[in-house]
């Protein structure tokens, strides 16, 4: 009976493990720039927007002749941070099914 209170205890130290981890990548995530950086060619000359929707929508945001590294640099990051919090969904998932 007490190795199944140990891992009753155990469940509920990881689901408050991966909830502070998702709250804290969702935080990291809502500071950083949506959408991705297209490059297109007009007459020989590049131009560069940020590609992203809003309500429903796509926007084109016009960057410039050339393309700011720090947003590159920015939604690099976003891209990654999304990548981090995939398998923390996807273990909070499998932990909130036991419903301990």
């Amino acid at each position: 009976m007490q190795d199944l209170q140990e891992i009753i205890k155990e469940i509920k130290k990881q689901k408050t493990y991966y909830s502070k981890e998702k709250k804290c990548l969702k935080e990291e995530i809502s500071k950083l720039p949506r959408g991705t950086i297209q490059k297109k060619e007009i007459s020989n000359k590049s131009y560069y927007y940020l590609l992203y929707r809003n309500k429903g929508k796509i926007v084109n945001e016009y960057l410039g002749k050339s393309a700011p590294q720090e947003l590159e640099e920015q939604i690099a990051e976003r891209k990654h941070l999304q990548k981090e919090l995939k398998p923390v969904n996807e273990a909070l998932k499998i932990l909130n099914k036991l419903k301990v």
